[in-house]
């Protein structure tokens, strides 16, 4: 089963060295503009290189991080990412694949990764910071609105 993880990095970072040790390729994949050059499948390639050791492909579990990606409409390019990962995790099928986002999900991206990778996925939430949140006051604030109070001071 697929898992997306949705919350703070830090607890989202904290799961996953519980679920996975110190045994995973992070890869963040950025927003591409269609109108721009595409290299993050080379990128992902030549970081996750970096892991191995005298092997010319990682074959490990990965944690691509899709932050960039809840804002935005999801194009070509996040298509094209989302093949290079089925076809990856075909030849490496003992790896695991987990998706992390710091924001709220939208679920035309969860839908869109189910139909890739034929598989339900779980979503696990664990705190979404969110920008909307008042803060509460504790205490009072005290006016002095009354002048017999203020006069009273003076004297």
């Amino acid at each position: 089963m697929m898992k997306l993880i949705q919350g703070e990095y830090r607890k989202s970072k904290e799961y996953i060295l519980n679920e996975l040790k110190n045994d995973y390729f992070e890869f963040n994949l950025p927003y591409v503009d269609e109108n721009s050059v595409f290299k993050e499948i080379n990128r992902f390639n030549d970081e996750s290189k970096k892991c191995t050791r005298f092997k010319n492909e990682y074959s490990g579990n990965v944690v691509v991080n899709l932050s960039e990606w809840t804002n935005k409409p999801l194009n070509d390019y996040f298509i094209a990412f989302m093949c290079f990962l089925v076809d990856r995790t075909l030849e490496f099928n003992n790896s695991k694949l987990i998706f992390i986002c710091e924001q709220i999900c939208p679920k035309e991206l969860i839908y869109t990764i189910e139909d890739y990778f034929d598989e339900k996925t779980q979503l696990i939430d664990i705190g979404v910071k969110t920008k909307d949140r008042q803060k509460t006051m504790i205490g009072f604030v005290a006016e002095n609105n009354n002048k017999e109070c203020s006069e009273e001071r003076n004297v």
